[in-house]
């Protein structure tokens, strides 16, 4: 869906005439947060880069880039104690596999472009493996979170910017 409204842009981006200063476009949302010193950011999955209309629109208009379903705790550890860096360094063997590979796309488009990343999000309910959705005991929930949250920092932490840790915390599985 993000996807489909970047590439909604194409036209707009397109006929519109632009200014550029050392090959980057001054008018746009990217150059406007920057002379603020505030980033302006998107979501998306690294394989929206295999569409070549894409890659310019994220490189022109973002300066922030979050992989959107990459490092989520159900991709990264579908298993208790087994982490899968692959889509993070889809869901079932192969997808957990290409996940690894893709967060590391992204980080490197990034480093292309000069963006920065931000990681989104650690745990999220809407995302958590049935593992971790049945743990009963508060002390066994605070230990896999810790353990889950300090694996993925430690991999990825030097690598982002900023984090988005716990989403929506009030969910029944986090209480």
């Amino acid at each position: 869906m993000l996807a489909s409204a970047l590439l909604a842009l194409i036209p707009l981006v397109a006929a519109s005439p632009v200014a550029r200063q050392d090959g980057v476009n001054v008018d746009s949302l990217k150059a406007l947060a920057q002379k603020q010193n505030k980033y302006f950011g998107t979501a998306y999955q690294s394989f929206y880069l295999d569409d070549e209309r894409f890659e310019p629109i994220l490189d022109g208009e973002f300066n922030q880039y979050t992989p959107e379903n990459e490092m989520k705790w159900e991709i990264i550890q579908a298993e208790r104690g087994v982490f899968n860096w692959t889509g993070a360094d889809l869901v079932g063997p192969l997808i957990h596999e290409i996940w690894a590979t893709l967060i590391h796309q992204i980080f490197e488009q990034a480093e292309k472009t000069g963006a920065i990343v931000r990681g989104h999000t650690l745990v999220w309910h809407s995302q958590l493996p049935v593992w971790v959705q049945n743990i009963t005991d508060p002390e066994d929930l605070k230990s896999v979170m810790k353990g889950h949250i300090d694996a993925v920092l430690g991999r990825y932490g030097d690598r982002l910017a900023h984090m988005d840790v716990v989403n929506e915390r009030e969910y029944k599985v986090l209480l």
